[in-house]
């Protein structure tokens, strides 16, 4: 089953009202709602086979520096 890791501190990925952004069918979701999660699953478990980003994560990091960091990580 594929892997969707969604960065999000708000919106829960069990909502059905998001699943029509899910770039995959059928995931198996990680959810991950700060930079630190996002980070230490990518580290520990590999890449996803498919990620959601939302940009404001909050007083911390957004969704913009994990993207970036996933750039230099690759």
């Amino acid at each position: 089953m594929p892997t969707l890791l969604w960065l999000d501190d708000e919106r829960d990925p069990v909502d059905p009202r998001w699943h029509s952004f899910f770039p995959i069918e059928s995931p198996t979701i990680i959810w991950a709602k700060t930079y630190e999660e996002f980070t230490d699953w990518i580290i520990t478990n590999s890449l996803p086979d498919a990620i959601c980003f939302d940009h404001d994560l909050g007083n911390g990091p957004s969704g913009m520096d994990a993207a970036k960091w996933l750039t230099t990580y690759c």
